[in-house]
């Protein structure tokens, strides 16, 4: 189901089966010139079909759409990455943070997935934590992170991207992932936040580098949209 929350910018409903939020906010900015598409739900059949409903609502169809923009690289937010870059010659917009993390962490992307599995499994975690991987899509990542590691268009920290009238902020919000954005319109006080900023909720801030402190990096994220959102003119 697509709703028009501001003129041109659609949100879409994508399920997410078996998740206590349900679905995932998928957003579109449509103008002129270009249809972004932001966030695109799991790999999986059932989220193909919505967002391929509510992209029709609204007149536009998979392949017309010329950019994919990825708040973070969790799979639930890039799933359909690799299946829309086959049927469209979209751009991939993607957090430099995260590109540069996936360079540097994942130089054997062919293996991935069962590297994955095998954290997994020495952490503890339950033989039908892996049914629930293959079911949802989690060690079909590897398609998907070739493409991140080297996007079309990597953001940065306090840059600006534009999709006509709309001019949005880049704010860097580590915590949930390494790289997480959210993105900003101050004229129209619109925030796109990812999973930095969840309902009924808090986000995990789980991060498979032993050295990193993603707590603290998320608290420090809250404290800095904080001082970004509320610094604004009402």
């Amino acid at each position: 189901m697509s709703k028009e929350i501001f003129p041109g910018i659609f949100k879409f409903d994508i399920p997410l089966p078996n998740n206590t939020l349900g679905h995932l906010n998928s957003y579109l900015v449509r103008t002129d010139e270009e249809c972004t598409l932001i966030d695109t739900g799991l790999d999986l059949n059932e989220s193909f079909e919505e967002l391929n409903r509510s992209l029709n609502e609204i007149g536009i169809q998979p392949k017309d759409l010329t950019n994919i923009l990825l708040t973070h690289f969790h799979i639930d937010h890039i799933g359909l990455v690799s299946r829309l870059r086959k049927i469209s010659d979209a751009k991939i917009i993607f957090s430099a943070k995260e590109a540069e993390l996936l360079r540097s962490t994942s130089s054997n992307l062919e293996n991935y997935s069962d590297n994955l599995e095998e954290f997994y499994r020495i952490n503890g975690a339950p033989p039908e934590i892996f049914t629930w991987a293959r079911m949802t899509g989690l060690v079909n990542l590897d398609d998907n992170y070739k493409l991140l590691r080297k996007p079309d268009i990597s953001l940065r920290d306090g840059e600006k991207i534009s999709f006509g009238e709309y001019d949005f902020e880049v704010i860097l919000t580590p915590g949930h992932s390494p790289g997480h954005i959210c993105l900003y319109e101050p004229e129209w006080q619109f925030l796109i936040a990812g999973d930095h900023i969840l309902p009924g909720i808090t986000p995990n801030v789980t991060q498979r580098d032993e050295d990193g402190h993603p707590l603290t990096d998320y608290l420090d994220s809250l404290e800095k949209g904080g001082r970004v959102f509320y610094s604004k003119p009402s």
